[in-house]
């Protein structure tokens, strides 16, 4: 018993001696799971005022196949803003430019029923999980119920008894 009792206060002196030494950044990085500052994990930044487009938006329009229209559309802007176009030339860029425009919004539209669409399946999947949560939570409340009813009526037995 001795020897258990002076192991332990040799790791006991160690641990004190190491705490005592350690330095601040260390134990501040020990800690788990804490956030000193909380904030949003996606948080998008976005300058409306700003002429360039962000690497994530072109990104994202490079996935929806929008990038090459909305290419078209910005040389179909330019070609009809040159004053060395004839009025002809002008009158066949604005009907492209009208068409490039509506295949964007079409393009635009479906993406937007897409993510309804997804919105939807998670709004739908966290009302089943509700459901469930308050089928399991209901069953527990029962079979506690149940339980205390029991144990009352075994502990009245129990005094009767003695």
């Amino acid at each position: 018993m001795g020897a258990c009792r002076r192991v332990f206060h040799c790791l006991l002196i160690i641990a004190v001696c190491c705490n005592l030494t350690a330095p601040a950044t260390l134990a501040a990085s020990v800690r788990s799971n804490t956030v000193d500052v909380p904030g949003k994990i996606l948080q998008a930044r976005i300058d409306l005022h700003s002429t360039e487009v962000s690497p994530d938006a072109l990104g994202f329009a490079e996935q929806v196949n929008l990038l090459p229209i909305l290419k078209k559309i910005q040389e179909l802007k330019a070609r009809i803003g040159s004053s060395s176009i004839s009025d002809a030339d002008k009158m066949i860029a604005r009907a492209e430019l009208s068409e490039a425009r509506q295949s964007a919004i079409e393009i635009i539209q479906q993406v937007d029923l897409e993510v309804d669409y997804v919105e939807a399946q998670i709004s739908e999947e966290q009302s089943l999980y509700a459901d469930m949560l308050q089928h399991m939570t209901s069953e527990r409340d029962k079979s506690v119920a149940l339980t205390n009813v029991v144990g009352f009526g075994a502990n009245g037995v129990l005094w009767t008894l003695c």
